[in-house]
């Protein structure tokens, strides 16, 4: 039972140690001691940003594909519609004879 309540006062201590270090800094030391876990979260922050530019990207490059097909599309369907409008002249003043 002593080994349990030893091992319970031993993680409360530590947990006030690294929150000690965390909210109040040195004045004089190491860049970690009077920075405080600076670069731990400089590290995750990093990490969401380049995360959420992959995403950014993958979505512009969906929309840009989107909009590639749709103008293909709309292209195709007046192409259908009237296939020999670029042929033939529209009046029948400009027939060529041979």
């Amino acid at each position: 039972m002593a080994l349990g309540r030893i091992a319970y006062a031993l993680a409360v201590i530590a947990v006030l140690c690294v929150l000690t270090v965390f909210f109040f800094h040195a004045i004089q030391g190491p860049y970690s001691v009077v920075h405080g876990p600076v670069t731990a979260l400089l590290s995750v922050r990093a990490a969401s940003g380049l995360r959420s530019a992959i995403v950014h990207a993958g979505l512009n490059a969906l929309r840009v594909w989107a909009g590639f097909a749709l103008l293909l599309l709309s292209w195709a369907a007046v192409w259908i519609v009237d296939p020999e409008a670029d042929r033939m002249p529209r009046s029948g003043s400009h027939i060529l004879r041979c």
